[in-house]
């Protein structure tokens, strides 16, 4: 098959798996390419949703899935945290986990805070794209396929952070991505990084459906970096 062929693939995939949902959700939306397309196909397939941003105010994520969500005529909703308030639930999100980590804590909190403020049971998420479609610098450093197996095992540590987080708000999460890993994982890692370009199938996917470039070809911002929660939490003792 080629590139065009495995991008129809992909979203007849990620269709088979939204269209099971009969419940009004919530998207876990940063305007990032994976959270736009789940977001985009649950609108072609008139689902009822709405998409949900939490960050600093300017930071990168608001910013973005404004610009993203105004221009697909997405419904959202943006909540922007003070950094003394994202102190406090940095604090919380350690108590609930259990231990402190750079990475674990800055990325939970944005889980936390949306299971927290959404109407919605059910929220969607888009981890499993970046581990699957080769997203991360890891992918060019360790070679797709190696980096592929070692993701296998770490996302159910990311799940299983997500799902705690989500659950004491009494909160589901569903990941689209993650439920068709088989079949991203059997895509051949010419359709993955190209070049300077990662997550070609995705990207080719959002450019099929006539999304524009500039929000398709978006380099990847990492949740912790594209709300602003991280440079908060570097500085926390």
């Amino acid at each position: 098959m080629k590139a065009l062929e495995y991008a129809r693939k992909l979203k007849e995939e990620l269709e088979k798996v939204i269209k099971k949902e009969n419940e009004r959700v919530g998207i876990m939306f940063s305007g990032g390419i994976d959270s736009t397309s789940i977001a985009l196909i649950f609108k072609e397939l008139k689902k009822d949703f709405v998409c949900y941003t939490v960050g600093t105010e300017n930071s990168k994520d608001v910013e973005f899935a404004i610009k993203v969500a105004e221009e697909l005529k997405l419904p959202i909703k943006i909540n922007t945290f003070e950094r003394e308030e994202l102190i406090k639930k940095m604090k919380e999100v350690e108590r609930i986990l259990g231990y402190k980590d750079k990475i674990d804590v800055p990325v939970g909190t944005v889980t936390y805070l949306i299971s927290k403020i959404s109407n919605e049971k059910i929220l969607y998420s888009g981890l499993g794209s970046d581990e699957f479609l080769g997203g991360y610098y890891a992918h060019r450093i360790h070679g797709i396929e190696k980096e592929i197996e070692y993701r296998k095992e770490r996302i159910k540590v990311d799940i299983k952070r997500d799902e705690k987080l989500a659950s004491v708000n009494g909160k589901i999460i569903k990941l689209p991505f993650y439920e068709i890993k088989d079949f991203l994982i059997s895509i051949p890692s010419e359709f993955k990084i190209v070049g300077e370009r990662n997550k070609v199938v995705l990207r080719e996917m959002l450019k099929m459906m006539k999304v524009p470039s500039w929000i398709y070809e978006r380099k990847k911002k990492a949740a912790q970096y594209g709300s602003g929660f991280s440079k908060i939490y570097i500085h926390l003792k």
